[in-house]
């Protein structure tokens, strides 16, 4: 077990990990890690779908270093904000007016599978929820406290 692995699992929980062996990693570039070890790893996982640019693209460090020099649009939830609206009507402008409404954004995958259910069965006459796959091993801390309170989820 590598020494970053090992201090790991030594301070940080286990609960919301996916692990199938144990590897550590201390860098990135197109499509390879940069193990604690110092070897360079394929990452065919693209981090889980966190870097399907690569890491380190040269295109998404330019639109993060953007987003830092002027930190507006940090967050939606109390302000309108540029970053947020314009992003919002980008989005509406590549889905048939038909089917244009508004834009919801969340902060995480969790808040997606609690809100998007829900919203389905509301405007669908099928009580049948539309999934695809699984989208987390795990419940919610939400899913969880709805199912003891008899909620559907």
């Amino acid at each position: 077990m590598s020494g970053l692995y090992a201090r790991e699992s030594r301070s940080v929980s286990t609960m919301a990990h996916l692990r199938f062996f144990p590897q550590a990693v201390v860098g990135g570039n197109g499509a390879y890690l940069t193990g604690d070890d110092g070897r360079k790893l394929l990452d065919f996982a693209a981090s889980w779908g966190a870097a399907s640019l690569g890491h380190a693209h040269p295109a998404i460090r330019e639109a993060v270093n953007r987003a830092l020099s002027d930190q507006a649009g940090a967050s939606y939830l109390s302000t309108a904000n540029e970053p947020c609206v314009l992003l919002a009507e980008k989005l509406l402008s590549l889905v048939p007016e038909r089917a244009r409404g508004r834009v919801w954004f969340g902060h995480s995958g969790s808040d997606a599978n609690e809100t998007v259910p829900p919203a389905g069965r509301a405007s669908s006459p099928s009580t049948a929820p539309i999934t695809a796959a699984p989208s987390a091993p795990w419940p919610s801390p939400a899913t969880h406290r709805n199912r003891a309170r008899g909620r559907r989820t």
